[in-house]
């Protein structure tokens, strides 16, 4: 929900007291609240934006309440294959060149998840190719390839089969997959950090003797503005808690959109429209042209 408390303060000469709060108390200090709620030099309209910590079981789920989790096991199967490896030296004197590593063949485990190459002579490992946003296979000719490596070089694998360069590929296909999940997901975690807090926020409306204030586990609170600065009208005629459980409910039941966007409300006959502004998760993938400069280089 985008709400979680809607409080009510009144001031009355030169005292001030909250009147309601729903859909229960916040658990907070009371004196330290109603400060924030209705501030002492507040003006006769006005308004303010505070935080308020979140309370433990608020934080987390009870140990009584979680399920357990299931893990399905995995084929941990590695496959070998032998290829010989290159190395591309772009401080060549003419044109960068291949240059191989090692006399022979060498070994390359496709593990789960990262592809580790062994010089089969002293089983020593020479290199491991690892899942990165810069990751790219280029297919330069028939069972050669290149691949940008996590550290910036590229490397190039001479295949002794279509067979090997098909399971050298898939694996890199399958690496590929899972850093673009792993960019959907870091995406949708900015998205859901930007909105949804580790605290709550939360915006007063003070108009004369009366303050409205919700709090949200949403951080960016500016588009419910709008609703308070109107509904506190309606709060000011008929001041009891069944008038802030339609506000809250009203509220309550607004879904915030994934990029930009609008949702639109009814509220005591009053249309509104609030606007959510799009959250920007910058692009970690550098975009490479791998092709255009191998053949490039065969020119």
């Amino acid at each position: 929900s985008v709400i979680s408390y809607l409080l009510s303060a009144r001031k009355e000469g030169e005292k001030t007291n909250f009147e309601l709060q729903y859909p229960s108390t916040t658990g907070e200090s009371e004196d330290l609240l109603l400060e924030r709620v209705f501030p002492s030099v507040a003006q006769k309209e006005d308004w303010s934006v505070f935080h308020l910590g979140r309370r433990l079981e608020m934080e987390i789920t009870k140990r009584s309440k979680r399920r357990q989790t299931v893990i399905e096991p995995q084929d941990l199967q590695v496959k070998t294959i032998e290829l010989y490896v290159y190395e591309l030296n772009e401080e060549a004197k003419n044109n960068p060149t291949w240059e191989m590593v090692g006399e022979d063949l060498m070994v390359a485990l496709l593990e789960p998840n990262t592809i580790q190459l062994i010089d089969d002579s002293d089983q020593t490992e020479i290199g491991s190719i690892s899942p990165h946003f810069d990751l790219e296979f280029t297919e330069i000719e028939e069972c050669f390839g290149a691949v940008l490596c996590d550290n910036g070089n590229i490397m190039g694998f001479r295949f002794q089969n279509t067979e090997d360069e098909i399971s050298f590929m898939l694996k890199l296909e399958e690496m590929c997959q899972k850093i673009e999940k792993s960019k959907q997901a870091k995406a949708a975690e900015a998205n859901i950090q930007r909105y949804i807090g580790t605290q709550l926020t939360c915006i007063s409306v003070i108009r004369d003797d009366v303050a409205l204030c919700l709090c949200s586990p949403v951080d960016y609170v500016y588009p419910f503005k709008a609703i308070l600065e109107s509904v506190i009208d309606d709060y000011k005629e008929n001041p009891t808690e069944e008038t802030l459980k339609t506000i809250f409910t009203t509220i309550s039941e607004i879904k915030i959109p994934d990029g930009l966007g609008k949702v639109d409300l009814s509220l005591f006959n009053k249309n509104f429209t609030l606007e959510f502004p799009k959250v920007i998760v910058p692009d970690q993938i550098i975009p490479s042209n791998l092709r255009g400069l191998f053949l490039k280089f065969k020119e």
